[in-house]
C-alpha cells in the first residue's frame, strides 16, 4: 500500500492567474520598457547630488549643478533618493540599479497592490485586471528617478488608509498600533525622497469625509468620538512628514512648485491630461467606469 505524499503549502500551491499575469509583467517590463529606462536627462543630476552627499556627508545648500542657477539657494527635495541611487550605483553600477528599481516597482503591484484587492473583494479575476491596469498606468512613469519610487510609497499608504476606512466603516477594531507603524515609516521616507508625498497626505485626509458621507447617505447617526483616534493618527502622519532637513518649508516649497507657471507647463506630469490622445483614453475609460460602478 502506497501512500500520498504531502508538501506543505507554504512550499507547494497551485499554479493561478495570478503567476502569469507577474510573468507577463515581468516581460512588459525587461522586453519592452527598460531600452529607455535610463535615458531620463534628470539621472545623471541624479546621480551627482547623491554623489556629492556621500562626499560630504551634508546636503548641498546651493546649486552646483546647473550653469543658470549655479550658486543660488537650492532644496534638494529628494536627496535621500538621490543618495540611494548614488549608493546602489557605487556598488553595483547599472545592473544593481536596474535589478533594485525593476524589483520594487514589481513589489508594488504584486506584494501590496494584488494582495489588498484579492482580500478586500475576494475575486481572483477583478484583482489580476484592476492589478494589470494599475501596472500599466504606472509604467508611464517606469524611468530609473525617485519618482517611481513614489508609486511603493502610494500603494502602503493608500492600501492602509482603505483598511482604516473599511474597519471603522463596519465598526470594527483598528490595529493603531500596526497603522502608526506602516503609515509613519512610510511617510517619514517618502517626504525625504520625493515631493508626491503630498498625495499621500491628501488621500488620508479623505477618509474621515468618506466616513461622514456613508453615515449620511446611510441616515446613521454620527458620533463624533469614534473618530477621534483617526484625527490623532492623521495628525501624527502631518507631523511625520516634518522629519526632513528643510521642515515646513519643504511644504511651502511644494504649493510654489504647483502655482509656478514655468513648472507646471515645462514637465509634462503637472499638466493635466489630455483626453485626445491615447494615454487620456485610456485613463478617461477607468475613471468612467469607476464613477459609474459607485452608483451601481
Amino acid at each position: 500500500m502506497t501512500t500520498k505524499k504531502s508538501f506543505p503549502h507554504s512550499i507547494v500551491r497551485p499554479v493561478g492567474l495570478q503567476d502569469f499575469l507577474l510573468i507577463a509583467a515581468v516581460v512588459s517590463l525587461c522586453v519592452v520598457q527598460l531600452k529607455a529606462f535610463a535615458s531620463d536627462p534628470g539621472l545623471g543630476w541624479h546621480l551627482l547630488a547623491g554623489d556629492y552627499i556621500r562626499e560630504h556627508s551634508a546636503l548641498p545648500m546651493t546649486d552646483f549643478l546647473t550653469a543658470g542657477s549655479y550658486g543660488k539657494p537650492w532644496m534638494l527635495d529628494q536627496w535621500l533618493a538621490d543618495l540611494g541611487l548614488a549608493t546602489l550605483y557605487s556598488f553595483g553600477s547599472w545592473p544593481l540599479l536596474y535589478t533594485s528599481y525593476i524589483l520594487v516597482y514589481l513589489a508594488t503591484h504584486f506584494l501590496i497592490v494584488y494582495p489588498f484587492l484579492l482580500r478586500v473583494s475576494g475575486a481572483a479575476l477583478l484583482s489580476c485586471f484592476v492589478t494589470l491596469l494599475s501596472f500599466k498606468f504606472g509604467q508611464v512613469h517606469f524611468i530609473l528617478r525617485p519618482v517611481m519610487l513614489s508609486f511603493f510609497f502610494f500603494a502602503i499608504v493608500y492600501t492602509r488608509g482603505w483598511t482604516i476606512y473599511i474597519a471603522m466603516r463596519e465598526k470594527r477594531s483598528v490595529s493603531w498600533v500596526k497603522e502608526y507603524a506602516l503609515v509613519g515609516v512610510s511617510l517619514l521616507l517618502w517626504a525625504n525622497i520625493h515631493p508626491t508625498f503630498i498625495l499621500g497626505l491628501a488621500f488620508l485626509s479623505l477618509v474621515l469625509p468618506a466616513l461622514f458621507m456613508e453615515r449620511w447617505r446611510a441616515e446613521e447617526p454620527c458620533n463624533v468620538g469614534e473618530y477621534l483616534p483617526y484625527l490623532y493618527f492623521l495628525l501624527v502622519a502631518y507631523l511625520v512628514t516634518l522629519v526632513n532637513p528643510f521642515g515646513y518649508k519643504l511644504h511651502a516649497y511644494i504649493l510654489w512648485l504647483g502655482r509656478n507657471d514655468f513648472v507646471t507647463t515645462f514637465y509634462s506630469e503637472w499638466q493635466s491630461p489630455n483626453f485626445r490622445n491615447d494615454e487620456g483614453m485610456y485613463t478617461l475609460i477607468p475613471l468612467i467606469l469607476l464613477i459609474c460602478s459607485m452608483y451601481l
